[in-house]
């Protein structure tokens, strides 16, 4: 059964509240050392997720040429 907007709202609210008075008890310094991990790992993720991206775009500019496999064996077709 799925819960009506107003239900759904309610329930976020109330979750949010939760997670704003488990940050008011943590300390100042709980907070950003989290929010560094956080961020850390968000960054990694964008690095690698372009990185990916990149080398895909490499792989198929080497087909085009003539290149099957790797950047490394580029052994001509």
């Amino acid at each position: 059964m799925t819960k009506s907007p107003v239900l759904l709202r309610r329930h976020r609210r109330r979750r949010l509240l939760a997670v704003i008075r488990a940050l008011e008890a943590t300390s100042v310094t709980v907070v950003a050392e989290l929010l560094v991990v956080t961020l850390t790992l968000l960054f990694s993720h964008r690095t690698k997720a372009a990185r990916h991206k990149y080398c895909q775009r490499n792989q198929r500019s080497l087909v085009r040429i003539g290149f099957v496999g790797s950047a490394e064996k580029a052994i001509r077709v």
